[in-house]
């Protein structure tokens, strides 16, 4: 199993973070990898139990499911099903007030490929770069969503202030 985990400060309080990612169907907003994320029929817009299907600009999908909740501290989401060579994947997003009123936001990503051998092989020259870089675009596009309220567009980049 690989781990990612990735780090950002973000000027606005746990709350509004904590909101924004609390809001499942809604990371289409800040995440420019993410064309659309409708909930699961059925399932809850918010807290454990809700599930999304997120759909990639790239044509892949992501069924994620939000298992485990801590108001304003954490949130931990299962990958249910992918059309990725993913065989499993867990993403935790840990939230810490800091000293001026805003938050630290630790994002820790455990996942597994396929293709056993062949897998853990392009995960440790590929896959494992990539993906480290996609989680800190999320974290960037992130911070400039909170900051603007605005949705962030297909293909966006960091700006020099992110």
């Amino acid at each position: 199993m690989s781990n990612i985990v990735v780090t950002r400060t973000y000027a606005q309080s746990p709350a509004v973070v904590f909101a924004t990612l609390n809001d499942f169907a809604g990371i289409h907003r800040f995440h420019p990898l993410v064309e659309m994320s409708p909930l699961v029929e059925g399932m809850p817009a918010t807290g454990a139990g809700s599930e999304r299907v997120c759909h990639m600009y790239d044509g892949n999908t992501l069924h994620e499911r939000l298992v485990e909740v801590e108001q304003d501290k954490s949130l931990v989401v299962d990958i249910v099903d992918t059309s990725m060579p993913m065989a499993k994947g867990a993403g935790r997003f840990d939230l810490a007030p800091t000293d001026d009123g805003g938050t630290e936001l630790t994002m820790t990503m455990d996942f597994e490929l396929k293709m056993g051998i062949l897998g853990k092989a392009l995960d440790a020259l590929i896959v494992g770069r990539k993906f480290r870089g996609n989680l800190e675009l999320l974290l960037a596009a992130l911070d400039e969503h909170l900051a603007t309220n605005e949705s962030i567009p297909k293909g966006w980049k960091p700006s020099a202030r992110s």
